[in-house]
């Protein structure tokens, strides 16, 4: 009798693990709905390394799983494709596939770095490959052919219509829980360590008239010529990655007063000032330029001069540090500052000459000044850290051609001619800032900290007995200290204020591990 009753308890529980097995996928997909809702019911959601995906809220499974190689992460060809409703055909002869969506048709070669998309060619990264019996290409080239947006983060991989879908500081929890669904390694809640497997990786540019070495895949845009020279190198897929220069950012008014006498020149008949609109920075400094910058950059002739610039809006300064300039009556100094991009905080160091130009006179068309040499490298704040050095070694690679700098040096000022006279116009300029970002004091990361956690309306706790440090949302002290005994983590306490190591440890998700 208890030998029937052991086979027909191991038979219940095969019954059982059979069963479990079954309804997993259905219950992972019930678990990603009651985390997001809707917003992933028309999204592709994958993970390197990972055999399990959703498609549209519903899991799936890969028989290829997205990989990183040599610093790309590369996606299986035909499942995202038919995920996103497309045709895909393959040519075992020629080893051609043809991809099909609405009227998008992609065209790619197995061993070439050629992709063709409505007969336009393009170049990929690195050569389409098998692995597995799959076809493999770069994830953006992929996406960006098919005319999706795609958001990367620590390995997740988000594919979709919406190029804001999530938001790495507002959507930590539910990114790092995602996560958890589909790396079994994962803790959900847990903030996911930055990937070593996924850094910046440069690659060498050709503009023509300069060159540099560039972040792969970035998009490199130029405007202006000799002291209007500006450019943005920015991340087309990741919103706050960018480096920029401007050599003159401007006009700004001096004064308020010079404002209202141009608008009362031109309500008489006088010529327009195109420049109307433009930001009042009283004082000129350079931390009230880079403060009001957005005004500046909202202005129509700055949106027509370089339009995919970030306006950096609601600027939070953290410190500023004043350098020399070859600019006369001008101030200069490097800037470490917060600011919002599409929602996103995102950080900086930006290096700037504030001076003024024509003096404020009570006359039409005077006034104003200009930020010189504006230059700066952002990253969203979480990524900043991991890439600062790989974006100022981008900046300082950057070096114009010789005919060029004889070009810029024909009828310049004394200052910029000495400026274009190596043609390597921003070594100088990179240096400072990586001598003022490795010279920064400890107190400065911490105020740094503290200002990102109030912009955020967040707080942080940690755990005398494992120096884990979680994070919850401002004002969640108070009620816990007042019934802390209810939970397992009850000897949570603020950070010291002072403690450097506290406040630079990468916060857990605290509401994901209080119980």
């Amino acid at each position: 009798m208890n030998m029937r009753k052991r086979y027909m308890s191991a038979a219940l529980f095969a019954i059982l693990v059979g069963l479990a097995a079954l309804y997993e996928p259905a219950l992972a997909a019930v678990k990603l709905e009651a985390l997001a809702g809707e917003r992933f019911a028309q999204a592709i959601i994958l993970f390197t390394g990972s055999s399990q995906a959703f498609v549209n809220n519903v899991e799936s499974r890969l028989d290829a799983q997205p990989q990183i190689k040599n610093s790309r992460t590369l996606v299986p060809v035909r499942f995202i494709s038919e995920s996103l409703g497309a045709q895909v055909e393959y040519d075992g002869v020629s080893r051609v596939v043809c991809i099909n969506l609405g009227d998008k048709k992609v065209q790619l070669q197995l061993g070439s770095r050629e992709m063709t998309v409505n007969g336009v060619l393009s170049s990929l990264d690195v050569a389409a490959e098998s692995i597995n019996n799959r076809t493999f290409i770069p994830l953006r080239a992929l996406i960006e052919a098919l005319g999706k947006k795609v958001f990367y983060y620590n390995s997740l991989i988000v594919i979709s219509d919406d190029e804001e879908i999530l938001n790495t500081n507002d959507d930590r929890s539910l990114i790092n829980n995602v996560i958890a669904l589909l790396d079994t390694q994962a803790t959900p809640g847990a903030a996911p360590a930055v990937s070593a497997a996924d850094p910046l990786q440069l690659e060498k540019y050709d503009g023509g008239f300069f060159s540099m070495e560039r972040p792969a895949g970035w998009e490199v845009i130029t405007a202006g010529s000799g002291s209007t020279l500006s450019f943005l190198v920015r991340d087309p897929g990741r919103v706050g990655r960018q480096i920029f220069y401007f050599g003159e950012a401007g006009p700004v008014y001096l004064l308020a007063e010079q404002r209202a006498v141009d608008q009362s020149y031109m309500n008489m008949g006088g010529y327009p000032v195109q420049w109307i609109d433009t930001a009042v920075v009283d004082p000129l400094t350079p931390e009230n330029f880079l403060q009001q910058f957005h005004q500046l950059m909202a202005t129509k002739f700055c949106q027509s001069f370089m339009p995919k610039m970030s306006l950096l809006n609601d600027v939070e300064i953290v410190s500023v540090k004043p350098v020399a300039t070859p600019f006369a009556g001008g101030q200069a100094a490097v800037i470490r500052a917060f600011f919002r991009e599409n929602g996103q905080l995102c950080e900086g160091l930006f290096s700037v000459t504030a001076a003024p130009l024509i003096p404020y006179a009570k006359l039409p068309g005077g006034g104003i000044g200009y930020g010189f040499m504006f230059t700066g490298i952002t990253a969203p704040k979480d990524d900043f850290n991991g890439i600062e050095e790989q974006l100022l070694k981008s900046l300082e690679s950057l070096k114009l051609s010789e005919e060029y700098v004889r070009q810029c040096q024909a009828g310049q000022q004394a200052t910029w001619k000495a400026i274009f006279e190596t043609g390597q116009i921003l070594n100088s300029t990179s240096d400072t800032i990586m001598d003022v970002w490795e010279n920064r004091t400890k107190s400065e990361d911490i105020l740094a900290e503290k200002r990102s956690d109030a912009i955020l309306g967040r707080e942080r706790l940690y755990d005398p007995d494992t120096g884990r440090v979680y994070e919850f949302n401002n004002g969640f002290y108070d009620s816990y200290n007042s019934s802390r005994a209810r939970y397992d983590l009850s000897g949570l306490l603020l950070l010291p204020a002072d403690d450097h190591s506290l406040w630079t440890t990468a916060p857990l998700n605290g509401y994901a591990h209080l119980r």
